[in-house]
């Protein structure tokens, strides 16, 4: 069964129609929200303290920050959703320039005097703002719970959050670098994606 949408035929055409059902009020909330982060930049400051990571930053940011993006592929290919699949593809496609593209042409960008590549690790380093680790942890929430239903944001939310976290935690990103990731996978992941159609 096909899982995407019809469109009526006639009128002022499929595209306007089209257009308003992928452009719904979670994109305008996500696009406000990249907005803000984008505006509003966080001051790249090293975390004060000890620059140790602790054993379970370690473990989200080696293997628990994957949870979200195995099941994004692994779902579709247990329940042999190739519909699943094929959005799949453009989901990837989407985030990974979305959120790559978006990072080197903000690189150099000053907002309020802050540089938005410059990362709290230091004056010198690049492609802070969005988190590229945000927006896969993102766009494998949304795209899974959007897919195969809510419930599994049960477990998808904290993994996000705990890789948000983890990196401020390690100075890799800012706090508006983070928020603007989670943002932009989430606005590269909800117009490929539909509730599956059994």
């Amino acid at each position: 069964m096909n899982d995407t949408p019809t469109t009526q035929a006639g009128g002022r055409g499929g595209l306007a129609a089209r257009f308003g059902g992928i452009w719904d009020g979670v994109m305008t909330a996500a696009l406000l929200v990249f907005l803000a982060a984008l505006l509003l930049p966080a001051t790249p400051q090293p975390r004060s303290g000890s620059n140790v990571p602790g054993a379970w930053t370690e473990w989200v940011e080696h293997q628990g920050r994957f949870i979200n993006t195995a099941l994004q592929i692994g779902l579709p290919l247990i329940t042999r959703d190739w519909a699943g699949l094929k959005s799949l593809v453009w989901v990837g496609i989407s985030a990974t320039a979305g959120t790559h593209v978006t990072k080197r042409l903000l690189d150099g960008v000053e907002i309020s005097g802050i540089r938005l590549g410059q990362r709290p690790s230091g004056p010198d380093s690049h492609h802070n703002f969005p988190s590229g680790h945000s927006s896969m942890a993102s766009s494998g929430a949304v795209f899974v719970a959007r897919r195969y239903g809510w419930r599994w944001l049960w477990l998808l939310l904290p993994v996000l959050l705990a890789t948000m976290f983890t990196r401020m935690a390690l100075d890799a990103h800012t706090l508006s670098a983070v928020v603007g990731g989670a943002a932009i996978g989430l606005l590269c992941t909800w117009p490929f994606s539909r509730p599956r159609i059994k």
